[in-house]
């Protein structure tokens, strides 16, 4: 008399089966959630940092006209004292209209890579902008000696990554790249709670 028939096929037998085929995104995302670590949350920080800022006055140009490109981009810039002939120096805190006019600008991407490359050992953000894009308000990332008068920027912050990611932060893109979402696909009661700019944080 012959036993119950085999509940598995015998090729089976001892083997692992293999993995069917993964056909939903859901499924996708699961299995790449299982296998790579998760990134730790971006954390929104404050735009503020310990600004120090030193612009060079050509001959040719006003020191009143050298503030006021200063202040088109750091309004509470406050100036030292300058020696005949040296350069403007002033230290500043805020970063919020510096912010908005890379944000309004279309060299946000450009803006996001300069800036991290900027980022020293140290942990100093450093790089330099052409004073004459300043006068109008405008963001122009410049290299040492490639235009004459440029505004040397040196941001001290203990978030050098977080503070040039805010900087360059846009409400749906930013958190789509960061989070894999939008702001609009998530209810307004959870947005302002999560991931509110007027919290700075989570």
């Amino acid at each position: 008399m012959r036993g119950p028939p085999d509940l598995f096929d015998e090729d089976f037998l001892g083997e692992t089966p293999q993995r069917t085929k993964v056909r939903t995104r859901h499924q996708k995302k699961m299995l790449r959630a299982r296998a790579e670590p998760r990134a730790p949350p971006f954390a929104h920080v404050e735009l503020v940092a310990d600004v120090r800022l030193e612009a060079a006055v050509l001959p040719t140009e006003e020191a009143r006209k050298v503030e006021a490109a200063v202040r088109s981009l750091f309004p509470d810039a406050a100036f030292e004292a300058a020696a005949e002939g040296g350069p403007l120096r002033a230290r500043a805190r805020e970063l919020t209209r510096f912010a908005e006019v890379l944000r309004h600008s279309r060299i946000r991407d450009t803006a996001r890579e300069v800036l991290r490359d900027s980022i020293a050992p140290d942990g100093a953000v450093r790089f330099r902008l052409n004073k004459q894009a300043a006068c109008a308000a405008r963001v122009n990332f410049v290299k040492a000696g490639t235009v004459l008068g440029e505004l040397e920027v040196e941001l001290r912050t203990p978030h050098a990554d977080a503070l040039v990611e805010e900087l360059t932060w846009i409400e749906g893109e930013s958190d789509e790249r960061l989070f894999g979402t939008r702001l609009h696909l998530i209810p307004q009661q959870k947005t302002a709670r999560t991931f509110s700019h007027a919290g700075r944080h989570h």
